[in-house]
């Protein structure tokens, strides 16, 4: 059986009812809150096309990590890092 974002029956999947459907980028944007909040600190992210939405990008940067993201249709790539900044 295959379940989509928008199926009236996840739970026919056996998917509970508390579970959220979640983009690739808000599921990175997740993670990435919930290790800053352990203290893990990472210098940057990198991503593909997949994650290269504005959304995940701000929240990299309210973070305060450079990342550098792919772009599947721009030839341009994202790229914002800030050499020596995690130094200690």
């Amino acid at each position: 059986m295959t379940c989509s974002a928008g199926s009236a029956e996840p739970a026919g999947a056996g998917v509970p009812k508390e579970v959220m459907f979640a983009t690739k980028p808000q599921l990175a944007g997740a993670l990435l809150d919930r290790a800053q909040s352990l203290g893990i600190r990472a210098a940057f992210v990198a991503g593909d096309e997949v994650y290269s939405g504005r959304e995940l990008r701000r929240g990299i940067r309210q973070h305060g990590i450079g990342y550098v993201m792919g772009s599947p249709l721009q030839p341009r790539r994202y790229l914002r890092l800030r050499p020596g900044h995690y130094r200690r």
